[in-house]
């Protein structure tokens, strides 16, 4: 019996001794205060290229003396480049800059008894838009948005000539037009680096009306109603 007791008290210090040791070998738990990330932000650069598809527009000549019929702009590319910043992850802004290539313009003028004339002109556009974006939400890193912009236009309206149904040729002077301008644009980005996005989207431009130079008896050619629609891919680098 007494050895029986001498062994319980034995496993009974070993254990005591265990406990003790337990705890002064445990990792020491350090209270961190919880600190809340800042707000998502930051400056960025931008480059854009794209294909532009031009709405027909009304194309007059001397006012309303002549209406053209069939008018017709092809489409064709463009490029740009803004600055912009972030504001937090669902807002941000930019100011862009982007120049049209010449788009070819076609129709024809109604010659009196005597056909249609056949009329040649290149249109090319500069705009210069601020624009607002909300980035609705992020889903397997792809970012859907939609946005809105204004500003200004620049249109140059070149190379006009005419060719008559009786072998006659009309040329108009180049002119330059300074319009409004807005866009409405949606589209979605995502990343492909630490700092850079891949933007890809649609845009809508109204870009007001054109005007060439006056000719000797004081007419231009006028396009009303110009806009755009326009398909884009670029990228975003921020820093």
């Amino acid at each position: 019996m007494k050895t029986l007791r001498k062994i319980f008290a034995i496993a009974a210090c070993l254990a005591a001794t265990v406990q003790v040791a337990a705890a002064a070998d445990a990792p020491q738990i350090v209270e961190i205060d919880h600190i809340a990330p800042g707000p998502a932000g930051g400056w960025y650069l931008r480059g854009d290229i794209g294909y532009v598809i031009a709405t027909d527009p009304k194309a007059t000549y001397g006012g309303t003396a002549v209406n053209f019929v069939n008018e017709a702009l092809k489409p064709t590319w463009m490029i740009g480049a803004g600055v912009g910043y972030q504001f937090n992850p669902w807002f941000r802004a930019d100011l862009t800059v982007d120049y049209r290539f010449a788009s070819k313009f076609t129709g024809n003028t109604v010659c009196g008894g005597c056909g249609l004339s056949v009329e040649r002109q290149k249109l090319s556009t500069t705009t210069f838009l601020v624009n607002a974006y909300v980035d609705i939400a992020t889903w397997q890193g792809f970012t859907p948005y939609v946005g809105v912009g204004a500003g200004v236009a620049y249109h140059w309206l070149h190379d006009l000539i005419g060719f008559n149904p009786g072998g006659g040729v009309t040329i108009v002077p180049d002119g330059g037009t300074w319009t409004w301008a807005a866009a409405a644009m949606t589209g979605v980005s995502f990343p492909v680096g630490e700092n850079m996005l891949i933007d890809a989207g649609y845009r809508y431009l109204w870009l007001g009306n054109a005007k060439s130079g006056a000719d000797g008896i004081g007419n231009r050619v006028e396009y009303s109603g110009l806009s755009n629609h326009e398909l884009r891919i670029g990228g975003r680098r921020t820093f």
